[in-house]
């Protein structure tokens, strides 16, 4: 019994790593027949891709490359703009997907991101927008260029005569929140502290801060305790906050910079509106929305 059940959970565990594989498209003529995709690139993301001048990469006959290296990351809610040409011999069409929930394929609402409105040999632009539910970290982004059509939402594991595919990192960026406590006014020796939190990021046994000060100082600690300064302005200025986690055999997760501005002043601050975070006399904590 024990025999079958140790037998039973390794062909799961064998199955399991198959089934973690991303689909393939299959051409059947090289992309040496000059229908390749030759320049991608993005701009407004938080890293970009600058893939240009690649030829054809691909060997039939899936006439494929993943960029492992080449990474586009944004925060969930936000845009980046992409430009993809083919080479200067045939016109070609090009669609994208993007892998939104990490399940290994690009078949799910949403995950159809661009198709060109014909074919050409000159660049085809747009911009992405990242759905506020697309999981956190690094997934894929795939671009697909076939000759004189335009690919179809199923086309990124289809068989095509000519073109090309090519795969991308997408990172999905967190963003993270600020929560602040205590007091401080210019005319006591009150103190503020500011605490940062992120959700949806891989479950982590450890985390690494980085606060950026008004003054350009650094502070690495989970709980940032601002300085007791005397004078009129106090702490007061821009703070920002980047919070990273180390997952113990998984992915790294890299959050967004999440920027506020604390201001102390001396009489009872009226209601926070954010990203204006104020603190006199005892208020109690605001969280601020970033």
């Amino acid at each position: 019994m024990n025999k079958f059940y140790l037998s039973f959970l390794s062909l799961m565990m064998v199955y399991s790593s198959v089934q973690a594989q991303y689909a393939l498209p299959s051409f059947i003529v090289p992309c040496s027949s000059d229908d390749y995709i030759n320049n991608v690139a993005t701009t407004l993301g938080v890293t970009n891709i600058n893939n240009l001048s690649t030829g054809c990469n691909g060997a039939a006959p899936n006439n494929y490359t993943y960029f492992s290296n080449m990474v586009v990351s944004q925060v969930a809610g936000k845009s980046f703009n992409f430009s993809m040409q083919s080479g200067t011999q045939w016109s070609q069409g090009f669609r994208i997907w993007i892998d939104w929930n990490q399940d290994y394929d690009f078949s799910d609402p949403g995950e159809d991101v661009y198709a060109s409105p014909n074919v050409s040999t000159s660049p085809f632009t747009g911009t992405i927008t990242v759905p506020t539910t697309a999981i956190p970290g690094n997934t894929r982004m795939r671009i697909l260029c076939k000759f004189a059509s335009i690919p179809s939402v199923s086309s990124w594991n289809a068989t095509h005569t000519w073109g090309e595919c090519e795969d991308y990192v997408m990172n999905v960026l967190n963003t993270p929140a600020f929560t602040g406590a205590g007091h401080y006014c210019s005319d006591d020796t009150g103190f503020v502290k500011l605490y940062g939190s992120v959700t949806n990021m891989h479950l982590p046994n450890a985390y690494s801060y980085l606060w950026t000060l008004p003054d350009g100082s650094h502070s690495t600690d989970s709980i940032l305790t601002l300085p007791k300064i005397a004078g009129p302005n106090g702490p007061s200025g821009t703070y920002t906050l980047q919070i990273i986690s180390y997952p113990p055999g998984g992915p790294t997760d890299t959050s967004t910079s999440a920027i506020a501005q604390l201001y102390i002043q001396q009489v009872p601050p009226p209601p926070v509106v954010a990203p204006l975070i104020t603190y006199c006399q005892g208020s109690t904590p605001d969280t601020i929305a970033v």
